[in-house]
C-alpha cells in the first residue's frame, strides 16, 4: 500500500509484511525492516519534538508490563539539556550534560589508603600485602577493605596507581620492592637501599595499565630484602594509597 503526498512521490509505504517505509517503497530491502526512513539519496532523520521542560525518549522494550517496557533507553532532558543512556530496567548508566561532560555512575573506580601504620615490615625476602583498609571512594563497590583487593566486574584494561611511604628503612637492606599482583601477572618497581648511609624514609610508586578478565583481582604487596624488620608503612597525609579505574 502506498500513500502519496503529491503526484510524484510515495510518502509512506506499508508492504505485505507490515514493514513501513517513509520516503521509500521497499522497506523489506533493509536489514532492520519494521520502519525505514529515507530512500538513500540525501540526509534523513527522525525528530522527537518535546516541550522545553519535558523529555524526549527512545525506549527499548521486551515486555508489555513492568520495567521490561523500558529495559533500555535514550532520554533527552530538555529542562537541563542533558542526554542520558539507560539499561536494565531504565537505570541510568551514562550522562552527557549541556557542556559535554560525560559521567557514568557505575564505571569502576576506587581510591583507598592505609587507616593506620603497618609497622615493622618483615625483611626476609617475602612479599606481604599492604592493608589498604579505608576508602575515599569506591564507585561500583569493587574494592574490598577486608582483603585489600580490587575485583574486576568486567573484562577490560584497568589503570592502577599506588604509592607506599616506608619510614625508617634499614640502610643495610639491599632492595625494597612494590608489586601490583593481579590474577594474570605481577608487576614490579623497586628502590635500592644499600646506597643509603643511614636509615631513611623512601617512597615506592607504581603505575600500571593492566589487563584483567571479569572476576580477576588486583592488590598491592611489598618486599624488603634483608636488614632489620623496622620499616613502617606510613599513613600521614594519605601518603600510602592505592587507586584504580576501568579505562576501556
Amino acid at each position: 500500500t502506498g500513500i502519496d503526498d503529491n503526484a510524484d512521490a510515495v510518502a509512506i509505504t506499508i508492504d505485505s509484511s507490515e514493514n513501513v517505509g517513509i520516503g521509500m517503497t521497499t522497506p523489506s530491502s533493509q536489514y532492520v525492516t519494521r520502519l525505514v526512513v529515507g530512500d538513500g539519496s540525501g540526509t534523513e532523520g527522525i525528530t522527537i519534538y518535546s516541550g522545553n521542560d519535558s523529555m524526549g525518549r527512545l525506549e527499548f522494550s521486551d515486555a508489555t508490563s513492568g520495567d521490561g517496557r523500558y529495559a533500555g533507553g535514550i532520554v533527552y532532558e530538555h529542562n537541563n539539556n542533558a542526554l542520558r543512556f539507560n539499561t536494565n530496567g531504565g537505570n541510568e548508566r551514562m550522562r552527557i550534560d549541556e557542556n559535554g561532560h560525560i559521567t557514568s555512575g557505575t564505571q569502576p573506580a576506587f581510591s583507598a589508603y592505609l587507616g593506620g601504620n603497618q609497622n615493622d615490615i618483615a625483611a626476609n625476602n617475602s612479599f606481604i600485602t599492604v592493608n589498604f583498609d579505608t576508602e575515599i571512594f569506591d564507585q561500583n563497590a569493587d574494592f574490598n577493605t577486608s582483603t585489600y583487593t580490587f575485583t574486576a566486574p568486567v573484562t577490560g584494561r584497568y589503570q592502577f596507581n599506588s604509592s607506599i611511604s616506608l619510614n625508617n628503612l634499614d640502610s643495610s637492606s639491599n632492595y625494597a620492592f612494590i608489586s601490583l599482583v593481579t590474577s594474570n601477572r605481577n608487576y614490579y618497581n623497586y628502590i635500592g637501599a644499600n646506597h643509603m648511609d643511614q636509615d631513611d624514609r623512601v617512597l615506592l610508586p607504581i603505575c600500571i595499565l593492566a589487563d584483567l578478565d571479569a572476576s580477576d583481582t588486583a592488590l598491592i604487596k611489598i618486599l624488603i630484602n634483608t636488614g632489620t624488620a623496622q620499616a613502617d608503612i606510613a599513613t600521614g597525609g594519605f601518603v600510602s594509597n592505592f587507586q584504580g579505574y576501568l579505562v576501556c
